[in-house]
């Protein structure tokens, strides 16, 4: 039995009770944690627990350093840990932050980590930069996707690198319900939270035009970026679903040019 032919395992920290087999595990099998072996006791899907030392029943189990349950029952290394011989319990927690630093201390600016992301003028940081096609209603659903495709499939995009992607927001909501009751608030509270997240750089918002879900009334309220790019119509002032998916594939291509 060689490590070459042992399936790997990923166990992040070393009192990790359970590692995460990266492949289908069969019984007698060896998992490689990094040089040490472990035999598969019972077949272990790709992606599921496997115990890398004895436990007895009750004792917390830990994966990527925490505690994430207790055995039912004693655990043997090479066991298939999961619903069967693990279960959830309520334990006190200790919550702690920078405990490996000296207290104040801040890294210099050199060795801080960073990444590629897009800072916004609110202060929030997105690590894409995509353009919305929000929906008000579900009759705009299907303007919607054939706009985000258009975009997608034309290679207008391939001009501009800045450019994540365009992503079709819809749903199946915004008409024949209250206009002012319980429903349309958590619908528009959703709507919003995309509005105000940080990946995208621009939107745009296409209603109807008679439905209670009116843009007006999503956009009344909501607080955003000073950068953020919007652009609203409805399919009704603009002439049809042909001319609304010309004019937006337009006015997208103004949004990402700016």
């Amino acid at each position: 039995m060689t490590v070459s032919a042992a399936t790997r395992g990923i166990r992040l920290q070393a009192d990790d009770d359970v590692a995460i087999t990266t492949a289908d595990v069969t019984a007698g099998s060896p998992v490689d944690l990094g040089g040490e072996l472990v035999t598969a006791r019972q077949d272990v899907s790709r992606g599921h627990k496997l115990a890398v030392r004895d436990l007895a029943a009750g004792a917390p189990v830990r994966r990527y350093g925490q505690v994430i349950g207790f055995t039912r029952r004693p655990v043997t290394a090479g066991d298939h840990v999961h619903l069967h011989n693990l279960e959830y319990r309520e334990f006190e927690r200790s919550y702690e932050f920078a405990v490996d630093g000296a207290p104040g201390e801040v890294l210099a600016e050199a060795d801080q980590d960073t990444f590629a992301g897009y800072v916004r003028s609110d202060g929030s940081v997105g690590t894409r930069n995509f353009l919305g096609i929000m929906t008000t209603v579900n009759c705009s659903a299907t303007a919607a996707r054939q706009i985000a495709n258009r975009m997608r499939y034309s290679g207008i995009l391939d001009d501009f690198e800045n450019v994540d992607g365009v992503v079709a927001l819809t749903h199946g909501l915004g008409c024949g319900m209250d206009p002012h009751g319980e429903g349309i608030e958590v619908l528009r509270r959703i709507m919003r939270g995309y509005l105000t997240h940080p990946n995208f750089a621009g939107f745009l918002i296409l209603g109807l035009g008679c439905e209670d879900n009116q843009i007006k009334a999503l956009t009344n309220g909501a607080e955003l970026r000073s950068d953020l790019q919007v652009s609203t119509g409805t399919i009704q002032e603009i002439g049809g679903t042909k001319k609304t998916v010309a004019a937006a594939n337009t006015a997208a291509t103004s949004t990402i040019s700016g």
